[in-house]
Formats: C-alpha cells, structure tokens, sequence
C-alpha cells in the first residue's frame, strides 16, 4: 500500500498535503495525485511516496517532480539512504 506527502514550495518546515488513502500500486497513487494537483494547481516543490507496511515503519518509495501534467521519478535521490538516516529500514 502507498501514499504521498505533497511538499509545497514555500511552505515552512515543508509542510504539504498528505495523501492518506492508501493505494494498491504506484500508477493508482500516481493518477490519484496527479487529477489533485490538476483540479486545485500548486507549486509543488516535490512529492514524497511512502510505502506503508503493517508490521514495521512506513519506507520511502520514491522522489518524485511535478511538471505542471504528471508525476515524474527523481532519479537523482535514493531513497535507500533517506531511509536509513530516518530509521525507517
């Protein structure tokens, strides 16, 4: 199960939305997001995907842009090390 945390520029302490409906697959999530951020327009710094497990502490899927039409993958942050620092493997 995912969701995501909308980081919106200019925010302080980089609050944002957080999508709390979990979703089944990352392109549900994705198109969910997506048709948001389409419908209310914001400037997004970027969005966060977590991935949500019953067991053990939620873990960082990926980083990913909002190009004004779509959620693209940042490939540049690996979201391994994030979840190492924040104790989250």
């Amino acid at each position: 199960m995912y969701y995501a945390n909308v980081i919106i520029k200019g925010e302080k302490q980089h609050k944002g939305l957080v999508m709390r409906r979990l979703y089944n697959n990352i392109k549900s999530l994705k198109k969910a997001v997506s048709q948001s951020l389409l419908d209310k327009p914001q400037d997004v710094e970027e969005v966060v995907v977590l991935r949500h497990y019953e067991s053990k502490p939620d873990s960082i899927h990926g980083y990913y842009n909002w190009d004004g039409e779509k959620l693209v993958l940042n490939k540049g942050i690996d979201p391994f090390f994030h979840n190492v620092m924040y104790g989250r493997r």
